[in-house]
């Protein structure tokens, strides 16, 4: 590694000639040259892109994922997008997945799959991150981190479903519920 003078004697401060001799010892790329797309685009793990991931979500709430497929991979028939807890290890570990869709036309790149809150986990403790995975159990792309949370009593309301029953769920959940009904 490249040896350098300190300035005035303050070991903590570097020069910036060093710096500079540090970057050319390694071949670190020109720093303008690095953006946060280019960089998920050469990653093997950023071969699919997940959108609008929120910090947090109802536990009594759908979740819309979405993602889209760059040109480093290709949809087979077993990819799924599973849902996994953030630290796991081995592919087997999913807490539940989703099949992905199979593109309708070759040019189709963005998707999205419905996680139904009843096969999502309750624990608002762990961190979570969904997953593509391919039939192979290769991971081409995977979402930033979230987590669950209870809704307040003051949050719960009262709805009716389409069969008469009566169930109580948080008014973000039913105005979620009602916007994706609106959307499609």
């Amino acid at each position: 590694m490249a040896s350098g003078s300190s300035s005035n004697g303050d070991p903590s401060k570097v020069s910036f000639v060093d710096l500079s001799s540090v970057l050319t010892e390694y071949s670190i790329p020109h720093i303008c040259e690095i953006s946060p797309q280019s960089l998920l685009e050469k990653s093997q793990y950023g071969k699919v892109i997940f959108h609008e991931i929120a910090d947090s979500y109802p536990t009594d709430a759908d979740i819309c994922c979405r993602y889209s497929m760059t040109n480093g991979v290709t949809y087979c028939h077993g990819d799924r997008v599973s849902l996994y807890k953030v630290g796991w290890r081995y592919a087997e570990e999913f807490l539940h997945f989703e099949w992905a869709p199979g593109p309708p036309e070759s040019t189709q790149t963005e998707f999205q799959i419905l996680f139904k809150a009843n096969n999502l986990p309750k624990d608002v403790h762990e961190i979570y991150q969904f997953c593509y995975m391919t039939a192979n159990n290769e991971m081409c792309g995977a979402s930033g981190p979230f987590q669950f949370h209870r809704s307040d009593d003051n949050e719960l309301c009262i709805v009716e479903e389409q069969d008469g029953m009566v169930v109580v769920r948080s008014r973000s959940a039913v105005a979620q519920e009602k916007l994706r009904e609106v959307s499609v």
